[in-house]
C-alpha cells in the first residue's frame, strides 16, 4: 500500500435478510482515498451511501472485503479507537426523547 493512501477499501460488501432472501446493499465495492485530498459519495436514494459510510466506522458490520486504514485492517482495531479516526454523522439527527 503506498504511503499517501489513508483508506483502501478491496470487495466490501454487506447482505440484509429481507423476507428471508439476503439481499447485498453494497456489493464487492473498492477504492482508495489518498491523504489531504477532498472526496463526495454520490448517489440516488437507496444506493448505499449511508450504508458504506456505516460500514466504515463499523456501525454496521461488513459481510465481505477488507477496509485498510493506514494499512491497517478495521476489524483489528478497537472500535472505539476507530470511531475517534472515521466519524459519521447522521442526516437526520438522533434525538433521545425518540
Amino acid at each position: 500500500m503506498s504511503s499517501d493512501i489513508v483508506l483502501e477499501v478491496t470487495g466490501l460488501t454487506r447482505c440484509v435478510d429481507v423476507n428471508g432472501d439476503s439481499r447485498a446493499i453494497v456489493d464487492d465495492f473498492s477504492f482508495s482515498f489518498k491523504r489531504q485530498q477532498v472526496y463526495t459519495i454520490l448517489g440516488p436514494s437507496g444506493a448505499g451511501k449511508s450504508s458504506l459510510l456505516r460500514l466504515l466506522n463499523r456501525l454496521d458490520e461488513l459481510n465481505g472485503g477488507t477496509v485498510l486504514l493506514d494499512g491497517v485492517d478495521i476489524m483489528d482495531i478497537l472500535v472505539k479507537s476507530l470511531r475517534r479516526r472515521i466519524g459519521h454523522l447522521s442526516q437526520t439527527p438522533f434525538s433521545r426523547d425518540q
